[in-house]
């Protein structure tokens, strides 16, 4: 994945999965949501999106990060912006 890149398509995903190249999958659902699904994909990580400055840097240094959310832009974040 490019740095900086600030979206993935699910094919290109799909096809890093179980790879050398697979990104960190963190699910960033706010809780409500996150609580109503009983679904979450395999391999992935469930961290608040509340709390992105504390987990965020950690995150990163495991290598390329793909966040996933239920819907639309109701969770972004630009991972080069300064601290």
């Amino acid at each position: 994945m490019d740095e900086g890149r600030s979206s993935i398509s699910t094919q290109s995903l799909y096809e890093r999965l179980g790879g050398p190249e697979a990104p960190i999958l963190v699910d960033v659902r706010r809780t409500p949501t996150f609580d109503a699904d009983p679904w979450m994909i395999v391999g992935a990580v469930r961290r608040p999106p509340d709390s992105l400055t504390q987990w965020g840097a950690a995150a990163r240094a495991g290598g390329p990060v793909v966040l996933y959310r239920a819907r639309g832009l109701d969770q972004t974040h630009n991972w080069n912006s300064p601290a």
